[in-house]
């Protein structure tokens, strides 16, 4: 075995020749066993798996020890170190430059702002680094939760609702090779936190939900998605942070629960990801007292968690990352410098967002002088940071370039599959006599109350179906204007209620008004239509709903054009109901309650739809603006339509040549000449 590693590429090759030879005679002499076939092909392979498998070790080895050489222990020391690059939405940090050439630092970790202007900044940066940097970036529902003109992903509790787990993966694959398109290697995700507190200020949307199992499986889909593509995941927050009613970001939360509760609940989605070979962790901001005795000592300064619970009794192996070192829950507590040291001494590899590198930087030295942490420590932990840059692909490192960066990170199949997500999202939590989806609607009238956003998507959708009234309130609305809106609607045989503006601070209830709540909850006394209402928020907002007052309840989660549009199709059949409550809410909405519908009318602008190649949509366009051109028509409506769904919609021109009435996606045509065969053919 020794001596088959030792063999180079060309003898490999020869090797592999003469044993095929070999294989390929005993099968001509039509031996009366096959057996030692499949013996001999199998050790080739495994053999061959070896040599592969210590070719690489061997290049990563030697990869690490040529930097090791190169780095004088301030420069070990910086490796150490992912640097806030800017504050949100404001200039990138002047100091940054100095800080690669001073002390080599490891990384940086990019807040708020445009993708071209971040792209061109991580080039400048890893052009002036000696060490090829990791660039990482909080990313957990895409891009677009950091970068403007990108793509924002639903947010983890509306992912939480899904049943079909392998369609988070293919999120997380998308949002893999959306990074690596934007030089980021580092994606601070997935959060596996599990939110069984309604009130937490700082996870609430951002958990998959409340279920231990969901939460484990969905991050690890999360996880395989983005680590296929050799981005560095990291599960937060270690050990949970999902039963707070403080921001750790303002101030140090605490946990009282046992070992036993912590073992069984908060610790089992981050156990999970350890089997499936996560590569990343971070550790939260938290006071947890039975792991820790020194009083507001945090969970990321505490060797009891981050070496004796995480490293030792759980085992886990990948890079251990602080959270932020220059929040709150940490940085109330302790200074600048002291924190790094700490932070290093409890067990943690990278030290994230230090307040002050100079000082970080220095009082790690000093430490190391006086015996409170040990030189080898450092270069065991800068291999292993080096290690993991190598393993990110940072050995060969290949500047991205700017050119179509916007068509890159926004392309049609990544926007198909944020359809999809929503789709598959959105959950029908109550449905008396099967009133969803909508039927007969040539006996029906439907009004819409849409409250927060007037003139909606929502609204806009479900006219497509059938003809609407429309109708608004504001968020916060007065008497005088509900008695108006509710004076038309109530006319109507469905009202159709859609609550949106919202947000997702637990403290403002959501963005949900309690003028909302009085009004939505009192509609059922002053009319006997049947009311569909449509929640475009958190599901804990149902808590204040009465369910008696409404014939069919939806959970839309977000407001989201997609969100918008699936849910409305959802109402009147375009597309099936999939969704499941990810939380427990009350008596009357349980965590995993969802009515599955079936798809009975088209869809419009599905994620099922084909999608047509631009360059065939721009012929059939210019043969539409050729007819107008030359005057065959005034105008036109075409609609194509495939598998169910809606795949071309273009309404141009005028309905005479006088070109005052334009036409709209709601005239009705008569057929007659030409047109009658045509048309019917």
């Amino acid at each position: 075995m020794y001596y088959w590693t030792l063999l180079n590429e060309k003898e490999l090759c020869l090797l592999n020749f003469y044993t095929f030879l070999i294989i390929n005679f005993l099968y001509q002499s039509k031996m009366k066993s096959i057996k030692p076939l499949f013996l001999l092909t199998f050790i080739l392979i495994f053999l061959n798996s070896i040599v592969s498998a210590q070719d690489t070790d061997r290049g990563k080895t030697q990869w690490v020890d040529s930097i090791m050489s190169s780095l004088s222990l301030k420069e070990k020391i910086g490796q150490l170190m992912l640097v806030r690059a800017n504050q949100p939405g404001k200039n990138y940090d002047p100091n940054i430059i100095k800080y690669i050439k001073d002390y080599d630092i490891g990384g940086v970790t990019f807040f708020k702002g445009g993708p071209v202007e971040q792209l061109k900044t991580t080039n400048e940066y890893q052009s002036a680094a000696k060490t090829p940097m990791l660039i990482s970036i909080d990313a957990e529902w895409g891009l677009g939760m950091r970068l403007d003109s990108t793509i924002s992903f639903p947010l983890q509790m509306t992912l939480g609702a899904i049943s079909d787990n392998h369609l988070i993966e293919e999120m997380g694959l998308e949002i893999a090779k959306e990074c690596k398109r934007m030089g980021i290697q580092f994606n601070f995700a997935p959060v596996v936190d599990i939110n069984s507190n309604p009130k937490n200020p700082v996870i609430g949307m951002r958990s998959f939900g409340e279920d231990r199992d969901n939460v484990a499986a969905k991050g690890v889909a999360y996880m395989e998605g983005l680590q296929s593509e050799n981005i560095i995941s990291t599960a937060k927050h270690f050990p949970g942070h999902g039963d707070t009613d403080i921001d750790s970001h303002k101030s140090l939360p605490t946990i009282t629960h046992d070992s036993l509760r912590m073992d069984s609940l908060e610790l089992y989605p981050f156990k999970h990801l350890f089997n499936h070979n996560l590569s990343g962790i971070m550790i939260a901001h938290l006071y947890v007292p039975t792991y820790e005795k020194e009083n507001n000592l945090p969970t990321t300064l505490s060797n009891n968690v981050v070496t004796k619970l995480l490293k030792e009794q759980l085992g886990f192996k990948g890079l251990v990352v602080t959270d932020g070192l220059d929040m709150q829950g940490v940085a109330k507590y302790f200074p600048a410098g002291e924190i790094e040291v700490r932070a290093l001494e409890a067990g943690n590899d990278i030290l994230l967002l230090p307040q002050n590198v100079p000082v970080a930087v220095q009082s790690i030295e000093k430490a190391i002088k006086e015996g409170r942490l040990s030189e080898d420590l450092i270069n065991d932990r800068c291999r292993k940071v080096l290690s993991y840059k190598y393993d990110a692909g940072l050995n060969e490192l290949t500047l991205q370039s700017t050119d179509n960066l916007y068509q890159d990170l926004n392309n049609s199949k990544a926007l198909a599959l944020r359809k999809k997500l929503f789709e598959h999202a959105i959950t029908l939590v109550k449905n008396d006599s099967d009133l969803i989806p909508l039927k007969n609607l040539d006996d029906i009238s439907i009004a819409s109350i849409s409250i927060g956003k007037n003139n909606n998507s929502f609204q806009r959708m479900l006219d497509r179906y059938s003809g609407v009234e429309k109708l608004y309130l504001p968020k916060v609305s007065n008497e005088s204007q509900q008695k108006q809106v509710l004076r038309k609607a109530k006319k109507a045989d469905v009202i159709i209620i859609d609550v949106q503006n919202t947000n997702i601070n637990a403290r403002d209830n959501f963005g949900v008004s309690k003028e909302t709540i009085a009004f939505i909850n009192q509609l059922r006394k002053d009319t006997k239509a049947k009311i569909i209402l449509d929640v475009f928020a958190a599901p804990y907002v149902l808590s204040d709903i009465n369910p008696d007052h409404f014939d069919a309840i939806l959970m839309s989660y977000q407001e989201k054009v997609d969100a918008q549009l699936a849910s409305a199709q959802i109402i009147f059949g375009g597309l099936p109901a999939l969704g499941h409550l990810p939380v427990n809410v009350s008596e009357s909405f349980k965590l995993g309650q969802g009515i599955e519908t079936k798809k009975i009318r088209i869809a419009y602008e599905a994620s099922n739809s084909t999608v047509l190649h631009p360059e065939y949509l721009a012929k059939v366009d210019s043969i539409l603006l050729n007819g107008l051109k030359i005057k065959a028509y005034p105008g036109c409506q075409v609609m194509a339509m495939k598998d169910g769904a809606v795949i071309y919609n273009r309404n141009l021109g005028f309905h005479t040549a006088n070109r005052k009435k334009a036409v709209r996606p709601d005239d009705i045509y008569d057929i007659a000449s030409i047109t009658k065969i045509a048309a019917t053919t």
